[in-house]
């Protein structure tokens, strides 16, 4: 949900709106004069950094490898 207020609405609410933005990852667009001024949205992680999370848990394994054709039996494995 995107939010509109005014510079003097925000300095009276603004700890209700940072949670707001945190938690339901509202919109809130500051309004000075009637003219849009600033957005404040919820921080996105990074893909990156994303990726990061399983480091050291997770093995990337040679692209030139064939993961379908074992090289022994599984039989005897």
């Amino acid at each position: 949900m995107t939010e509109q207020l005014t510079v003097t609405d925000l300095r009276q609410q603004l700890l209700d709106v940072i949670r707001r933005v945190e938690i339901d990852g509202d919109e809130v667009i500051v309004v000075r004069h009637g003219r849009r001024v600033a957005r404040i949205v919820p921080e996105r992680t990074p893909v990156a950094a994303l990726l990061g999370v399983d480091h050291g848990r997770v093995r990337v394994v040679d692209p030139g490898d064939d993961l379908l054709s074992a090289q022994e039996d599984w039989e005897n494995a």
